[in-house]
């Protein structure tokens, strides 16, 4: 038989049975004047406590394995810290750019396929607000109404004049840009200062020059003919209205166009040609990039 067998055997003797075992419940006779209830158990296994197994844990280490791994974890977190940083400041550095472009380059409006008065009103609201402006190949603008009754009305236009001195005005532009910025002029309180710095913030232009060609170029849904003049109705072409009263720079704008697709056309072919080449090398790299492309996915970024 074990000894734990033996022990389990024996009767368990309890101090109130035991004669010999007198207990005295004088607070007086313990020590510092604490009661029984007061004195921590001497069975309580102080070793036991998580500071304690903690301390017993670090003992396990040496005092190198201590100041290496407070040295990884150190570098760990300035690492992080930089990598926060710096996507901090990409982020901030994008916002400045776009907010740059917004404010220093104009929209370029292209002219072709809208209405004259439509245009000119959501022009006008847009340079009162305080934005740029640029609108190209001005004589692709339409008017509304036949073009033999918009010719009576422009003849009509021009016979206004001063009687005492026609130098005095009112002056006629015959030029498509011209007409159009006439038509936005009317739209703006131009007399005042605030008139006055909208309307220096317009460009006008007929054909595309050079500036304008390399930009991206955009529509006004709400102010092209296709989109708000029925299609029974009849429209004409304000470069051939400009031509029949006075514009005499029609075949020139013509000329410089027809440059300037030709050219376009041999750009476009040459990009399509380098796009291919493009991806057949990504292709061609694909695996021995794959490891670079991971990390910088990693990080957020698409490639």
């Amino acid at each position: 038989m074990s000894l734990i067998d033996k022990l389990q055997e024996q009767e368990p003797i309890y101090a109130d049975e035991d004669k010999d075992v007198i207990i005295n419940d004088d607070a007086g006779n313990m020590p510092n004047g604490q009661s029984m209830d007061s004195l921590r158990s001497s069975f309580t296994n102080r070793s036991s406590t998580p500071d304690s197994s903690h301390n017993s844990l670090e003992g396990d280490i040496s005092p190198d394995e201590k100041e290496e791994k407070a040295r990884l974890i150190s570098q760990v977190l300035e690492l992080q810290n930089t990598l926060d940083d710096l996507s901090q400041r990409v982020d901030s550095v994008k916002e400045e750019n776009l907010k740059l472009r917004s404010e220093n380059q104009a929209v370029v409006i292209d002219g072709r396929g809208h209405l004259v008065g439509r245009l000119a009103s959501v022009v006008a609201k847009y340079l009162l607000q305080g934005g740029k402006v640029a609108v190209v190949r001005c004589e692709e603008l339409n008017l509304s109404g036949h073009f033999y009754r918009n010719k009576i009305k422009y003849l009509a236009y021009l016979r206004k004049r001063c009687n005492v001195n026609p130098a005095r005005g009112p002056f006629h532009f015959r030029a498509p840009s011209r007409i159009f910025y006439k038509a936005v002029r009317g739209m703006i309180p131009h007399k005042t200062k605030r008139g006055q710095a909208a309307l220096s913030r317009l460009r006008v232009f007929d054909g595309i020059p050079s500036p304008y060609d390399k930009r991206r170029r955009v529509c006004v849904p709400i102010a092209m003919r296709i989109l708000t003049l029925r299609s029974d109705r009849k429209y004409c072409n304000l470069g051939r209205l400009s031509n029949e009263v006075g514009w005499h720079h029609q075949d020139v704008v013509k000329s410089l166009e027809r440059k300037r697709k030709a050219k376009l056309q041999v750009i476009l072919k040459h990009n399509r040609l380098m796009k291919k080449l493009t991806v057949k090398a990504r292709e061609n790299i694909a695996k021995q990039a794959e490891p670079f492309n991971k990390i910088i996915r990693s990080y957020g970024y698409e490639c």
